[in-house]
């Protein structure tokens, strides 16, 4: 554990997660090599491309291969081999300064209930005239869909595809937040209300116009994917999420149910079109936001919900019974269990990882950079056997070195930079990959032995805190014990006494400005400390309201900037 202290696996836990795991799969014989590797072979072979060119009685490979996973057929008939070859390593990024923000958090005029990309492009606009230069993005995942939907962006239905409510609609009253921003976010309220408005948005297009045509050109190009997330939605609508008790035909992607039903139901596919369009929207609103200049970080859950798109999508590598989360440390005595289902590591790496890669092309999207929730998933996960607690789980290994090859290929595909959070029960094997492969750590001043930021490490996110713990104000505000400790920290990083009588807000402005001369490559402040709101993002073990129902104190237009004045900031 986070403590060095060995837990040995029950066997009632080993059994039920080899159970879990099902019969092993087959995986080709791999070698993974960086690009310009020139190995020399243990004897001649052909070395077929992934574009389909043939090198023949190849007895070392060439220093100029491309990118891809190729195919190695020994010449004296030997066994083939799957030959991956990778970039050394993730993009770079230039020194950054800026926000992380919860969307579902902004407001402004118009405003309809939740926050939405228009708040994120007024963010964006305002913070590039203020000096920052980049914006962390809560997830922009799809929610399960429908009045009680939960509202953690960690618990989606899709990594793949996004929350069709992000593209603020029309035609909706917005709520009037002014007189008390403090009420919760109820999307349950707005849920219907929303879709009625897409509705008459989509039926309002003009057949072959501009706007209809510009949609259907790029669902066009999005493939089998998004066909089959429009038709779930779609089903989803009429059977409920619970996809397990559909109708038989459709429980599966597969299934002979959705040609036939989708053929004959003229109404359904016209559902299926409006639920492809709304995608597109979305697409062209985080377009609009990265247009202002600021490099957008999205941020890719480390899950999904057993109810949701994906977790129908990659059934067959998905394991059953079994769900993924966190083992006990001094923050969750008890350990956590998020209820997200694990994909499987043989079938992941049989697959090529292409279940994970395509969420990871999906956030790539429009995106400077790209955060992975707990990045130590990519090496083992938590696996908690259904009935279980969080102290009945245990580690399962993942292929991590594999995978992490795979990730930068994907990464430097797209051009962008990769973040991972590193918090919690970190292996050190996984943060020296990380850095020989320019995947950035994270650091957070609650959990760093120096206090100053001015000591971290170039290559990490630095920030103050994290939507999973108390604000700066609400450290400061607080009268308990147990939090004692962590507001002399902030005291100290503010360079005022304890136990002084001084406002938070000029403890908060005092913490940003030591935080910004860190030298690490990116430096993010939470809005919800700009704003000094002392309501955190999310509880921990709470699901449901509270927990991502907050909206900060103040409108996009009165959230304090100041701070990333030219002069305030070293770049």
């Amino acid at each position: 554990d986070v403590d060095g202290t060995w837990h040995p696996t029950s066997p009632d836990t080993r059994e039920a997660l080899r159970h879990a795991m099902g019969d092993p799969v087959d995986v080709p014989l791999r070698w993974f090599v960086e690009q310009g590797d020139t190995a020399v072979l243990w004897s001649p072979a052909d070395l077929s491309l992934a574009d389909g060119t043939v090198l023949h009685d190849v007895t070392a490979l060439p220093p100029d291969l491309p990118w891809g996973w190729h195919t190695l057929q020994p010449r004296d008939g030997g066994p083939v081999t799957e030959l991956v070859v990778h970039p050394a390593q993730c993009p770079p990024t230039q020194r950054r300064s800026g926000v992380a923000v919860q969307v579902h958090e902004l407001w402004s005029d118009g405003t309809w209930e939740t926050g939405d990309l228009t708040d994120v492009r007024r963010l964006l606009e305002r913070l590039a005239r203020a000096g920052g230069d980049t914006a962390l993005l809560s997830p922009l995942h799809a929610l399960l869909p429908g009045a009680l939907q939960d509202p953690s962006p960690y618990s989606p239905s899709s990594r793949l595809w996004r929350h069709a409510l992000l593209a603020r609609p029309t035609g909706i009253p917005p709520v009037d937040l002014v007189p008390d921003p403090r009420r919760l976010v109820e999307r349950f309220r707005a849920w219907e209300p929303a879709q009625r408005a897409l509705d008459d948005q989509f039926d309002r297009l003009e057949p072959g116009g501009s706007e209809d045509m510009a949609w259907r050109t790029w669902v066009g190009a999005q493939g089998q994917s998004l066909k089959r997330f429009s038709r779930w939605c779609v089903a989803a609508e009429r059977y409920g999420v619970t996809w397990r008790a559909w109708p038989r035909g459709l429980r599966h992607p597969d299934g002979d149910g959705w040609a036939t039903w989708f053929t004959a139901d003229g109404d359904a596919a016209h559902r299926a079109d409006r639920h492809a369009w709304a995608q597109w929207r979305v697409a062209q609103a985080l377009t609009d936001c990265a247009a202002t200049g600021v490099g957008v970080i999205t941020d890719l859950a480390v899950g999904f919900h057993p109810d949701g798109f994906d977790a129908w999508a990659f059934q067959d590598v998905v394991a059953q019974g079994v769900s993924i989360g966190a083992p006990p440390d001094p923050l969750g005595p008890n350990g956590q269990n998020w209820g997200l289902p694990p994909l499987l590591p043989g079938a992941l790496a049989a697959q090529r990882f292409e279940p994970w890669l395509v969420s990871l092309r999906s956030a790539a999207h429009a995106a400077a950079g790209v955060r992975l929730d707990h990045v130590m998933g990519l090496f083992r996960q938590f696996w908690i056997p259904g009935g279980g607690t969080a102290a009945d789980g245990a580690y399962v290994r993942f292929p991590g070195e594999q995978w992490m090859a795979a990730l930068v290929m994907e990464a430097c595909r797209a051009g962008v930079f990769v973040i991972g959070e590193d918090l919690g029960t970190v292996e050190p094997e996984v943060r020296a990959l990380m850095h020989r492969r320019r995947v950035l750590g994270t650091r957070v001043a609650w959990f760093e032995p120096e206090v100053s930021p001015r000591t971290w490490p170039v290559e990490s996110l630095a920030t103050l805190t994290t939507h999973d713990l108390p604000t700066l104000a609400g450290m400061w505000a607080s009268t308990r014990a147990d939090d004692r400790e962590q507001r002399d920290r902030l005291a100290n990083l503010a360079g005022v006494a304890p136990d002084d009588d001084v406002a938070a807000r000029t403890v908060i402005d005092a913490a940003h400005r030591e935080l910004l001369q860190a030298p690490s490559q990116v430096r993010l402040l939470t809005v919800d400390d700009l704003c000094a709101s002392e309501l955190r993002p999310n509880l921990p073990g709470v699901v449901g309201p509270p927990s991502w129902c907050v909206r900060l104190p103040v409108p996009v237009a009165a959230i304090p900037l100041d701070v990333f004045d030219h002069g305030a900031v070293t770049m």
